[in-house]
């Protein structure tokens, strides 16, 4: 539940779980297998958050929310993959947008298109921002 001040939610570079990330970082990024360390992450998120990472999912949360979503995401973003947004984007009951940028590294896609970044919000806000 989120306090109703809240009218929307910037998506940039989102994840579908923490175990779909660690486990994407672990083996493209890390070039480690994933189950020696997904132990050592697990027990860390469990000391820091007090819960499993299994038992979060941004996919339940966006289909369960009504609040609007503006997804954001570039194609050559190596630490999250744009498919990961995809998924996010497609479970998602709540009103929504998609900006995607081509050739856009990990939290790059404002740098990389200031202005259609800006413009995007704008969009959203004047849209859900009422």
């Amino acid at each position: 539940e989120l306090p109703d001040n809240v009218r929307g939610i910037i998506a940039d570079c989102g994840f579908t779980s923490p175990h779909a990330i660690w486990k994407h970082v672990a083996n493209n990024n890390l070039h480690i297998a994933f189950n020696m360390r997904g132990v050592i992450a697990d027990e860390i998120f469990r000391q820091k958050l007090q819960i499993s990472p299994d038992e979060y999912s941004t996919l339940q949360a966006l289909a369960d929310s009504r609040i609007p979503v503006l997804f954001v995401h570039g194609t050559e973003d190596h630490f999250v993959p744009v498919e990961m947004t995809y998924e996010n984007y497609q479970a998602c009951n709540a009103p929504k947008r998609l900006f995607v940028v081509p050739g856009a590294d990990h939290g790059m896609s404002y740098y990389l298109e200031p202005q259609k970044y800006e413009q995007e919000m704008k969009l959203f806000w004047k849209e859900y921002d009422s």
